[in-house]
């Protein structure tokens, strides 16, 4: 998922508006111009209030349904708390929009569906590992119990 310091980020951030022209109430407003001053926007974006805003202003121009929030209840961020992404809700969770990743501190463009998807697998993969070394560290076999010692092997 390319973040909005890519060069890929205005061809993405211009995908969007390209989408959205189709259903859009001023297709004119939707212009490379508005796309550049959006991804300047997200690239001078410091701090929460500042995210929010760039936020609001994508889903007004992608005539979006909001600023919308995932939670994750085993995570805890400063500012955020347990929020790990906002995102605008272009009304279905596979259809590419801009997002942001409160742990990475960054924009995202993706469907917010995709970006869950892949949070779950590397939760899942970060989980495993943390049981794989657990087990290692204390001796245990993959099942996370002790190894059984015959006494006749002394």
């Amino acid at each position: 998922m390319p973040s909005v310091d890519s060069a890929q980020a205005l061809r993405d951030i211009k995908g969007l508006f390209r989408d959205a022209r189709r259903t859009s109430h001023d297709p004119d407003a939707l212009d490379e111009e508005a796309a550049r001053a959006l991804l300047r926007e997200m690239r001078g974006a410091e701090g929460p209030a500042d995210v929010g805003g760039v936020l609001e202003r994508a889903s007004e121009l992608l005539e979006g349904h909001g600023v919308e929030e995932l939670w994750d209840d085993d995570v805890r961020l400063d500012y955020y708390e347990n929020i790990i992404f906002l995102y605008v809700n272009m009304g279905d969770p596979y259809v590419q929009t801009i997002g942001y990743d409160t742990a990475k501190g960054a924009f995202v463009m993706a469907s917010w569906g995709d970006w869950l998807e892949q949070h779950e697998r590397e939760k899942a993969e970060e989980s495993e590992l943390g049981r794989a070394i657990e087990r290692q560290a204390y001796g245990l076999d993959e099942e996370g119990r002790e190894p059984e010692y015959n006494d006749d092997d002394e």
